[in-house]
């Protein structure tokens, strides 16, 4: 098991090094992740892109490219609570995400990472496309679990802002965390809007799992960080297992959009010695009756870190 020290260390090195951007280094691409639904909820996976209206602002954007985001190399983080409040569900937790891996990652395609965090972050496994090394990760970890102490503190907003800067920031294509935590945090440095700004500033959507004796004080904290960077949060019950939420997750990653742009040049706001600048975006479609998702915005100028 890593500390954060190691954590930092291990993300940090250069075989986490992303694939070339199609964009040169000096034009800044606004990547925006979409969902849309019909009015029963039910996904919406055929439109076009001249179905779609992007505003930064309040001003008309020019769609400069358009894709199903299927197409796209997915990024996987699992983030997994293991402070104590979590011991009783983690079994099914972990069960669950075995056969999540299996069924989402694309051999030599896709990708992912597996975390926990209790009184601190831990690096479980490094980024690999092998269901099977994931599997072992978790292995390891539910048998560790049976014997270890449990600490009380929980770091749910530090874990999300390094798997941001230090791990998704440097990849390309679809880019998600999925959270396993009943949502209270009670020993970050971090805030929930650092964690939310860090994971914009790095095109990366949040899916939180609601679980656990303490989901009832923090399912809020779990449905902000998820709204606001354009993913979903749902709470696990016996009607409603980890297993089902997978589920529709995996549906939902399969029917989602990749909507970018070029913005508007910065204006005298924005240099590199001031505060980075909020955008915020919207994004509809032309189709009556559509429900449609993505994050608020995105950080420009300054250090968004």
């Amino acid at each position: 098991m890593l500390s954060r020290r190691q954590f930092l260390i291990l993300a940090a090195s250069p075989a986490l090094a992303a694939p070339q951007a199609e964009f040169s280094s000096d034009v800044k691409v606004v990547s925006l992740l979409v969902t849309v639904r019909d009015k029963n909820g039910m996904f919406v996976n055929d439109l076009s892109q001249t179905d779609f209206t992007v505003m930064e602002d309040s001003r008309p954007q020019t769609i400069a490219y358009f894709s199903r985001q299927y197409d796209l190399p997915l990024t996987l983080g699992l983030l997994v609570d293991t402070s104590g409040s979590q011991v009783e569900v983690l079994g099914e937790e972990i069960a669950a995400s075995v056969t999540f891996f299996e069924q989402v990652l694309r051999p030599d395609v896709d990708q992912a990472f597996l975390s926990s965090f209790d009184e601190r972050a831990w690096l479980l496994k490094n980024l690999t496309s092998s269901p099977a090394q994931l599997k072992t990760a978790l292995g390891i970890l539910n048998n560790s679990l049976r014997t270890r102490y449990y600490a009380n503190g929980t770091v749910l907003y530090d874990a999300i802002a390094d798997a941001a800067d230090l791990i998704m920031r440097k990849q390309q294509g679809r880019k998600a965390l999925v959270l396993l935590t009943d949502g209270e945090d009670t020993a970050s440095r971090a805030s929930l809007d650092r964690a939310v700004q860090a994971c914009e500033s790095a095109d990366t959507v949040i899916y939180s799992i609601g679980i656990g004796k303490g989901v009832a004080g923090g399912a809020a904290a779990l449905d902000a960080l998820s709204r606001r960077t354009g993913g979903s949060f749902f709470e696990a019950s016996k009607k409603r297992t980890v297993e089902a939420i997978y589920r529709t997750m995996e549906e939902e990653l399969r029917s989602q959009y990749n909507v970018g742009y070029v913005p508007p040049p910065p204006s005298g706001k924005e240099d590199s010695k001031k505060r980075p600048v909020f955008h915020k975006v919207k994004v509809t479609v032309s189709r009556p009756g559509m429900t449609v998702r993505t994050r608020e915005g995105y950080y420009s100028g300054g250090d968004s870190k």
